[in-house]
């Protein structure tokens, strides 16, 4: 199929109407009545509908092929249509959110675990993956830090790579990279909210995630909600044009996020949709999600000379070669198969990589010599909202069956079946929950427990889109269960199921042991049973700093010093940047986790002292395994830059690798420094490393580290 012989055959709308991107609900006139707000007032013709040239939300090979026929029946060119969907952490078989694989410090892991969800996505008709997210987060009140890889730069872009590479493996889906720009950055942790920054800080922390993933192939990016230092990301010429298209040299296509265009109105950008069609086509947006304004308005610009043909053959050129490089022309329904999408939705290859990613993503926040359980003779009272929920899979997770999820109960009693296990659920999940009626229950089972598994959190659907929050910490019922259980005087090891890190310091004193299982997927409790009984070793790390209260925030590790720089909580000094009424520190730093062994780093040395420009050095360190299980360790490398042009952070994580090492066993590892990994932006935009001293740390957490300093001549 020729591109531009198909163009110069279309018409102008049927142009605008590859453009144009619905929900399939329109095409099911018994549920076109269900649709409301912006999904109501499309204006559209039912020959429109046939021509739109992409479909969103659409879970199964069954809808595809039925409306892709009906597509093909009545579209004049045979262009066939594009599907698309939410796959963030799974199709069907689920794997722990993307903050949860971030814990992991693992590409390898989250890049076969996208794969497998490309493999059911694209046997159940999916072309698109609306995924990876990669929106730096500094501020957990915002609800989409679930769906984000955390607060820094390094591990975002490594781990937005992976997304993509996983998606896109033998081309089975597409990755569509969000969303652009700096969405995480919401003012005060509010979703939808204005985005405001300096470019230079804009360029240096927030865009690096969106361009690794651009740079490992992504075939699409989707322009965001928000606005970006005064005007709407879909209608940022600096953000779309100069930046993505020019400088990223971004020749994939681009798609509003949901009724974004129409947005600008609300924003006060555009006076109405005409003006809304203008600014998104100028802007590059190839394609308009669940919004009509680009097929009612576009000939009109045109006719008037705003837009051009040019322009809007640009667009449609991006369309039709993302077609058909996913084979489209030739195959419409390509990869599409009901029978092997049955034969995927959780079948053991994929149940097993996602306890892998599980067991994995789990952060060992503390331990006081509890754990691991040791098997058999005990009872042991399963309490909490948690313990026998199958509502663990996590925000996003649309094509999921919540019945396949492995409860925490399920895999304690598979996981040690010579254990007496007895459950009270205590009280309930929700959000602001005072009921506490189910307490004397739990109190009752716990009386005649040896020990107490306690598994408390955030409810799912209280963490995502459109769930921002002011308060972190356990609703008030879960709270006096646990400090009910607490006056028992039995140990207590505690299960903490959140979408974000939620604010501890309350409660962390009630815990024996605590485990962190973020929202962690179908095989949830089967990984979770697995750890606390030893037969996995802890091994994930804090991808967010765990603030010590909701006033911190943002709260991230990689920040500026101050002037009156505040040393520490006993700091004498009045006038340092610090508050009166909390430590500046987190509760729990980027980058820590315990294990049930100990690692020792060792030996850490350098190549040389001195970097010429335009050379490199090399960093080496002994890790060893001095404790008696077998373990993996997440060594990591940070830099300071002591002093430059522009203040830098006190620490910035540069690198990162996790290593298995049996007991008593050591490696021996390497890590590279150039003159790129020291670049950072001028308040000029320019990108370079500034001659002067540095120091390289290596250590198992952002504040568990040992030092070298050298310099750049």
């Amino acid at each position: 199929m020729d591109v531009e012989q198909l163009l110069q055959r279309m018409t102008l709308r049927q142009k605008l109407a590859q453009m144009t991107q619905l929900h399939p609900y329109l095409f099911d006139e018994s549920k076109v009545d269900e649709l409301t707000g912006p999904n109501s007032d499309l204006k559209l013709s039912e020959d429109d509908l046939y021509l739109c040239g992409s479909l969103l939300n659409t879970f199964w090979a069954e809808t595809r092929l039925n409306l892709q026929q009906k597509h093909m029946e009545r579209d004049p060119n045979a262009i066939p249509m594009l599907f698309m969907q939410d796959v963030i952490h799974g199709h069907r078989t689920i794997y722990p959110i993307p903050l949860g694989m971030a814990a992991t410090f693992n590409p390898q892991l989250l890049q076969d675990c996208a794969e497998m969800a490309a493999k059911e996505a694209a046997a159940s008709g999916i072309d698109v993956c609306f995924s990876p997210m990669a929106d730096l987060c500094r501020d957990a009140r915002w609800g989409r830090i679930a769906e984000s890889f955390g607060e820094d730069p390094y591990l975002n872009e490594q781990m937005t790579a992976a997304t993509v590479k996983g998606y896109q493996a033998e081309n089975r889906t597409a990755a569509c990279v969000k969303h652009y720009a700096a969405y995480g950055a919401a003012e005060a942790g509010r979703d939808y909210n204005t985005v405001d920054m300096s470019l230079r800080t804009l360029h240096e922390y927030y865009l690096k995630g969106y361009e690794a993933a651009v740079k490992a192939g992504a075939k699409m990016v989707m322009s965001s909600f928000n606005t970006l230092n005064g005007i709407p990301a879909a209608g940022n010429r600096y953000l779309m044009n100069d930046v993505l298209r020019n400088k990223n040299s971004f020749n994939g296509c681009v798609v509003t996020d949901y009724n974004a265009v129409r947005e600008m109105i609300a924003h006060g950008f555009a006076e109405n949709e005409k003006e809304c069609a203008y600014h998104a086509i100028s802007c590059n947006n190839d394609m308009e999600m669940m919004s009509s304004t680009y097929l009612r308005f576009g000939e009109e610009l045109v006719k008037e000379g705003r837009l051009s043909v040019a322009q809007i053959d640009e667009c449609v050129r991006r369309i039709l070669t993302l077609k058909q490089e996913l084979g489209l022309f030739e195959s419409p329904n390509r990869h599409t198969d009901a029978k092997l999408a049955d034969e995927l939705f959780y079948c053991k290859e994929h149940l097993d990589i996602c306890q892998a990613a599980a067991e994995e993503s789990c952060v060992l926040l503390k331990n006081n010599g509890i754990l691991p359980l040791q098997k058999g003779g005990k009872t042991i009272a399963v309490v909490g909202p948690f313990a026998k929920s199958k509502a663990l899979i996590g925000t996003w997770a649309m094509a999921a069956d919540e019945s396949q999820t492995h409860t925490l109960l399920d895999g304690l009693q598979k996981t040690s079946p010579a254990d007496r296990f007895t459950f009270a659920e205590g009280c309930t999940m929700q959000l602001g929950e005072e009921d506490v009626s189910g307490v004397p229950l739990a109190l009752s089972a716990a009386e005649q427990a040896d020990l107490i598994i306690v598994a408390l959190g955030e409810a799912q659907w209280d963490s995502g889109e459109g769930a921002s929050r002011t308060k972190l910490r356990l609703s008030p019922a879960q709270k006096t269960l646990l400090t009910q259980l607490k006056k028992t005087g039995k140990p207590i090891v505690g299960v903490i199921f959140a979408g974000r890190p939620l604010v501890l310091t309350d409660v962390i004193d009630d815990f024996d042991a605590l485990l962190y299982a973020w929202h962690p997927g179908t095989m949830g409790g089967d990984a979770i049973a697995r750890l606390l009984y030893g037969e996995v070793c802890p091994s994930g790390v804090c991808p967010v700093s765990f603030a010590r209260d909701e006033g911190q925030f943002p709260l991230y590790y990689n920040h500026y010093t101050t002037g009156r720089p505040c040393h520490g909580d006993n700091d004498p000094n009045a006038y340092s940047s610090r508050y009166k009424d909390c430590s500046n520190t987190p509760l729990f730093p980027f980058g820590y986790g315990l294990s049930y062994t100990q690692f020792a780093v060792e030996g850490f040395t350098l190549s040389s002292e001195t970097m010429q420009k335009g050379g490199s050095i090399t960093a080496t360190a002994r890790v060893k395994n001095v404790g008696t299980v077998a373990g993996k360790a997440a060594l990591q490398w940070y830099v300071r830059d002591r002093f430059g042009s522009c203040v830098r952070p006190v620490l910035e994580l540069k690198g990162f690798e996790k290593i298995a090492l049996a007991p008593g066993e050591e490696k021996s590892v390497s890590f590279t420094l150039t003159e790129e990994t020291l670049a950072f932006y001028h308040d000029d935009l320019s990108l370079f490393a500034e001659a002067g001293d540095f120091d390289l740390y290596c250590g198992l957490s952002s504040v568990d580290t040992i030092s070298l300093p050298f310099r750049l001549v």
